[in-house]
């Protein structure tokens, strides 16, 4: 081939855009030439157009951190999804550095949940037995003004079991029912000064007339307003539609309390989190708290919404006039002698999107298949291996054990006072859906957390079963960061960066 075959396909809504570099008929062109091989390689749904092109620059590079491909392979990058990590991350700093109503709740979480697990230490004594819980550091810490911000609660989440050891699970005083441990949420919350600030605050924003409230404001309309905006949609709406109607007819205060509503929705977080810390599906004391907080509180604002955008992106370049289905088809009618995927996070959901593809279309299409911290569900891949598994020759899973998953804040190391935790412990934490429910601990792929467990459903578990057995097989494996000395990639982002895990990619899939 006389020159190198560099292929940058932007999409949008699956359907190829025009700024794309190089043509999908060139590729059809290059194709027809007997014994191609061709890369095709899928970033991470959450990266920004600019920064896809980068991370495509960088791999398709001669020399530094790339993949180091000889001049006789076709090179594809799909440029999919723009990315919303930086709002994301923007509106998230913001609530943490500023916002009462979200530290007051995130901070009394943190306490009365520490307070009330119950787990054996060797002076038999309860968590706050042990830690002295100071509310002011606390809050401190939910700020990022003090603490590790790295992992700001260590001292509390150390006391924890081992969160692989299904035996050894914290529960939550188990002489007390759920409803008992909420009601107690409910009267420690309804009495705590940052919070009843905060309400102050809404009341003013949210205010009746003069005649009809019911004694002085004493709140910053200001400061309500700003509250109010930071909330998702629903969460205003439950506050907003309840208080024009008082207004409307004329009611104070009484009619409607802004405090005594959003005590009762706190509450139900509260029982969110004890029911998952007694089912053993928590994350952790701090994610959790922090994802139960966000699912009803802020959801639009910390990415769930979006996230279910960029899976519906994937699947759109599989229908009508989508790229995918282009692709699958100029690949069917001239087949690559070798065909290796790269799907890096939620580029495995493209990649698992386009083997049920090849599988409709009765495609003659075989490939090797490279996964960098998949964000694939594991319902999905599952389902993926069992339609389309005698199409993959080679499969390489290469992902960060429980450990180092757990201590990867997704904002950055310097943000985990924020969330502590990687994209995929997000992911399944607060983003993924069963049709119109939340699905909380959803079983990722990449995570080691849902390899195997005697907590998970029977369907979860026989999936969990089907993607052992498949990287059993010979071909297949997963390198685990850092034990299996093939990937030593400490972040979520860090594997399509790291050089140990693209020398590991480059000898498995890539050596002549």
């Amino acid at each position: 081939m006389a020159e190198r075959a560099i292929f940058k396909f932007i999409t949008s809504a699956g359907e190829l855009d025009a700024a794309s570099t190089g043509s999908i008929d060139d590729l059809k062109e290059r194709l027809k030439s007997p014994g191609t091989k061709v890369l095709l390689y899928l970033h991470g749904g959450l990266v920004s157009q600019k920064a896809g092109m980068a991370i495509a620059d960088k791999l398709s590079a001669k020399a530094g951190t790339s993949l180091a491909l000889d001049d006789d392979w076709i090179q594809i990058y799909i440029i999919w999804r723009t990315g919303v990590l930086e709002e994301l991350k923007e509106n998230w700093i913001e609530l943490a550095e500023n916002d009462k109503l979200y530290q007051s709740l995130v901070r009394k979480l943190i306490v009365f949940l520490a307070q009330r697990l119950h787990i054996p230490l060797k002076e038999g004594r309860a968590i706050a037995d042990v830690v002295p819980i100071d509310e002011q550091d606390i809050l401190d810490r939910v700020r990022g003004e003090s603490g590790d911000p790295k992992r700001p609660f260590k001292e509390l989440e150390a006391l924890l079991p081992d969160p692989l050891d299904e035996t050894a699970r914290a529960t939550l005083e188990p002489e007390k029912s759920e409803e008992q441990l909420r009601n107690e949420f409910e009267d420690y919350l309804s009495e705590d000064p940052l919070f009843l600030s905060a309400t102050d605050d809404l009341d003013a924003a949210l205010a009746l007339d003069e005649g009809a409230r019911g004694g002085a404001l004493t709140g910053s309309e200001a400061e309500g307003a700003q509250i109010l905006s930071r909330l998702d949609k629903d969460a205003s709406l439950e506050l907003i539609a309840p208080a024009a109607a008082a207004k409307a007819q004329g009611l104070g205060r009484g009619a409607f309390s802004i405090t005594a509503t959003l005590v009762t929705k706190a509450g139900a977080v509260a029982l969110h989190c004890i029911k998952r810390f007694r089912n053993h599906r928590d994350h952790g004391l701090h994610a959790t708290i922090v994802e139960e907080v966000c699912r009803a509180f802020y959801a639009d604002k910390i990415g769930a919404t979006v996230w279910g955008w960029m899976g519906e992106d994937a699947a759109r370049h599989f229908t009508g006039k989508g790229f995918g289905l282009e692709l699958v088809s100029a690949f069917s009618a001239n087949p690559p002698s070798k065909l290796v995927i790269i799907g890096h996070s939620a580029g495995s959901i493209w990649a698992s999107k386009m083997l049920a593809s090849i599988v409709k279309s009765a495609s003659p299409i075989n490939l090797d298949l490279c996964l960098l911290a998949p964000a694939a569900r594991s319902d999905l891949f599952a389902k993926t291996i069992a339609a389309a598994g005698g199409h993959i020759r080679h499969c390489s899973m290469f992902t960060m054990d429980d450990g180092l998953e757990r201590a990867d804040a997704v904002l950055g190391h310097d943000k985990g006072f924020i969330y502590p935790s990687s994209l995929l412990y997000l992911v399944s934490g607060l983003f993924e859906r069963d049709k119109s429910e939340a699905y909380v601990d959803a079983p990722i792929l990449g995570m080691q957390r849902f390899a195997e467990g005697d907590w998970l459903t029977e369907e979860e578990a026989d999936n969990a079963k089907a993607i052992a057995d498949f990287f059993k097989k010979s071909g297949h494996r997963i390198c685990y960061s850092k034990e299996s000395g093939l990937t030593d990639a400490d972040t979520h982002g860090g594997f399509d960066d790291n050089a140990l895990t693209l020398k590991s990619v480059h000898e498995q899939f890539f050596k002549p």
